[in-house]
């Protein structure tokens, strides 16, 4: 399943193990980067650098998880953490602009931190984030008490959009800001950012495509397009269900 679409000079990326690259602009037509070993999970972008966070198992069963950056696409290295800083996951403001800011999330034993990526390095952000589901101005966290915890998405000034709507596992604001779209664990939200108001997804088919009975990883807005990932089996461009796109000029959703 598709796990990340992030946007990278003028291309936009997914992955879903391996990673998968098109042009921002174009309708589909993704084909596979072969650029890296691992089980690739997660990816982020800023103005600069693509990142990438790698799983591998050893003969022994040991689990280890590597974080990598390329300018390019194409030549990779690793991004260098200190000793006992284990990667959680990595994720960026979800900005096309040249603002976008990618930070990796650190556990050190009990400890949870969070550094902004630079190139092959990091260093401590001058403003930490609120959240590792991050769009422009809004996040996602979890309130409540431990026996009833909701999810929360939060805008500008911690004013709250909406609330308990589901395990909320990542979220894309449109290109013109109106709209704030919510991948979840029964389906994908749409919200009007003005009012708070949740309204329908775009597409006359989106009912029986991006159904609300499938768990959702991801979404991601750029342009007129919408991409949506549930949580099946496939990959990009495989023809089965690693990743759903809507695109205004066709008006309907597709696979990719």
């Amino acid at each position: 399943s598709v796990r990340s679409v992030v946007y990278f000079q003028n291309n936009l990326y997914a992955c879903d193990g391996n990673i998968y690259v098109k042009n921002a602009d174009a309708v589909r037509g993704w084909s596979k980067v072969d650029a890296l070993s691992g089980h690739i999970i997660k990816l982020a972008a800023d103005a600069t650098n693509l990142y990438a966070m790698s799983v591998t198992t050893d003969n022994a069963n040991k689990t280890t998880k590597q974080l990598h950056t390329t300018t390019d696409g194409k030549t990779w290295k690793l991004v260098t953490l200190a000793s006992g800083e284990e990667i959680s996951t990595i994720f960026d403001t979800g900005s096309a602009q040249s603002t976008c800011t990618a930070y990796v999330q650190i556990k050190n034993g009990e400890t949870v931190s969070y550094k902004q990526l630079n190139g092959s390095s990091t260093h401590t952000p001058s403003k930490t984030p609120k959240s590792s589901i991050v769009s422009g101005d809004y996040y996602a966290i979890k309130e409540g008490t431990k026996d009833k915890p909701q999810w929360v998405i939060k805008g500008a000034g911690d004013t709250t959009l909406t609330s308990g709507k589901g395990t909320i596992h990542s979220i894309a604001l449109s290109s013109d800001k109106s709209t704030l779209y919510v991948a979840t664990n029964a389906g994908v939200k749409s919200y009007n950012v003005a009012d708070k108001t949740e309204k329908t997804l775009p597409g006359p088919n989106a009912p029986s495509m991006v159904k609300s009975s499938y768990n959702y990883f991801a979404v991601f807005a750029y342009g007129d397009a919408i991409y949506a990932a549930p949580a099946l089996e496939g990959n990009v461009g495989s023809g089965v269900n690693g990743l759903f796109g809507y695109y205004e000029s066709r008006g309907n959703w597709n696979v990719e």
